[in-house]
């Protein structure tokens, strides 16, 4: 099964087991985000990243010139732990690693939790590639796929016990939208997918066969 499969079936059970007026908040929110234009401004192919620094799950600091220890390097920015989605699409990165080192391809992943949190989220999804924390989504704003979670949303996470204040050691209620870049040795995007629904992502196996066609 694909993860465009599997996040589909997911999705679908998800919703089915909600009361139907969260399940139209939650939908509402999507279209919101989808409404915001995103994908007009964020970063694009043929755009160079901005350099940055952050901590690992050991906060210890890494910065993306030496993330990128081959070709190319996977930026893969997601919401956090708490969202089953974000994990199905780490496991499938984590699946296909070594067919990314192959092509001469590592992976990072980023998400705006604490060291602590992204620790948890690495071991209980056996990733051995870097997580990233983000705190307070400073990278992740010069990328422009941060937007501010509405009202009826919040009340929605928190009735579920999805504390962002907590996770995120902050009180802005900040996250990506679902993002995934390739980036070359001189910080060139030369591939972007952008998806405001975070129910949907882009398959890490057609980011492979890309990177593939290029080695």
């Amino acid at each position: 099964m694909s993860l465009k499969e599997a996040l589909q079936t997911l999705s679908d059970k998800s919703f089915s087991q909600m009361p139907a007026d969260v399940g139209q908040k939650i939908k509402n929110g999507i279209e919101n985000t989808i409404r915001s234009g995103f994908k007009t401004n964020a970063l694009k192919v043929g755009d160079v990243v901005p350099y940055f620094v952050l901590e690992d799950i050991f906060e210890n600091e890494k910065n993306v010139k030496d993330l990128i220890k081959n070709e190319y390097l996977v930026i893969d920015f997601y919401r956090g732990g708490w969202c089953p989605f974000c994990n199905m699409e780490l496991r499938e990165y984590e699946r296909l690693k070594n067919d990314f080192i192959e092509v001469g391809t590592n992976i990072v992943a980023i998400s705006p939790e604490k060291a602590e949190y992204t620790n948890i989220s690495s071991k209980e999804n056996s990733i051995t590639f870097d997580i990233l924390s983000d705190i307070d989504t400073k990278v992740m704003q010069e990328f422009g796929i941060v937007f501010t979670l509405d009202e009826d949303v919040k009340e929605i996470y928190e009735h579920f016990g999805i504390n962002l204040e907590e996770t995120q050691g902050n009180s802005e209620f900040k996250m990506p939208i679902p993002a995934t870049y390739v980036i070359n040795k001189n910080l060139e995007v030369i591939f972007a997918h952008i998806e405001e629904d975070y129910t949907t992502r882009c398959e890490p196996k057609d980011v492979l066969d890309f990177l593939k066609l290029k080695s």
